[in-house]
């Protein structure tokens, strides 16, 4: 009984110091290195930490309770409680194993939309002076344009010189606006290159889409990105599956 209680000691402080951790790692604007070292910190390394601490902690917590029963204190109902808990962290895992097993971002975003998009635009020839306004266009998507919508109500990205308005898909996205607010106004391609996104996620990406990088800007189109309804799947789990 001795160890059991020893061992839940010990869990249950290393537990709070990687929890400690995996909140820290979640703060947004954190200087890290690259934001590749900040993601695989988080979402891969303290859970490797994390996950055996909570499994040692819980088993010990499951003896312990079994222990102070004379009904339950028996070791073959200990060994059955061990391999039920066992087999329901490894199918936790497995899930959440499969959840990081992902499209790259970049490679698939130039295979959907990205050539076609390219194409359409380089066919076009505009001037629009002074970003003034000249029939339906009403701007120039240069870095600076971009970089004056650099706030949650209003948050353009720039991915692969492709601008994104994904000011309404803050509040849905499944990991959480944070995520995507360092980079309002600034180019994210790097970053987004980096997470490992669905098939799914990269359709829906094209749905904010507004413009090539040096472009003009189509007030209908911009009008659309702001007034349309949200697609089911990010409505419902952010447009992240699966594939």
């Amino acid at each position: 009984m001795k160890y059991i209680i020893y061992t839940l000691r010990i869990t249950a402080w290393l537990l709070a110091a990687v929890s400690v951790a995996v909140l820290f790692t979640a703060l947004p604007n954190l200087p890290w290195p690259t934001f590749k070292s900040d993601y695989h910190l988080h979402t891969v390394i303290l859970p490797m930490v994390f996950v055996p601490l909570f499994y040692l902690h819980t088993l010990a917590g499951f003896w312990f309770l079994l222990s102070r029963h004379k009904r339950l204190n028996k070791l073959w109902i200990k060994v059955e409680t061990s391999i039920l808990w066992t087999a329901i962290l490894i199918v936790f895992g497995w899930f959440y194993a499969i959840n990081l097993t992902r499209v790259d971002l970049q490679k698939t975003l130039n295979n959907t939309a990205g050539h076609q998009t390219n194409a359409a635009n380089s066919s076009l020839s505009v001037s629009v002076p002074n970003s003034k306004t000249v029939g339906s266009i009403t701007t120039v998507l240069t870095a600076n344009e971009v970089s004056k919508h650099n706030k949650i109500d209003d948050c353009w990205l720039i991915i692969n010189d492709k601008v994104y308005d994904v000011t309404r898909y803050l509040g849905v996205h499944p990991g959480g606006p944070s995520t995507i607010i360092p980079y309002c106004g600034k180019d994210a391609t790097a970053a987004f290159a980096d997470l490992p996104h669905s098939q799914s996620a990269v359709n829906l990406l094209q749905s904010f889409y507004i413009g090539n990088l040096g472009g003009p800007i189509n007030q209908q189109s911009a009008k659309k990105v702001k007034t349309q309804p949200l697609p089911v799947k990010a409505v419902t789990n952010g447009g992240e599956e699966n594939d």
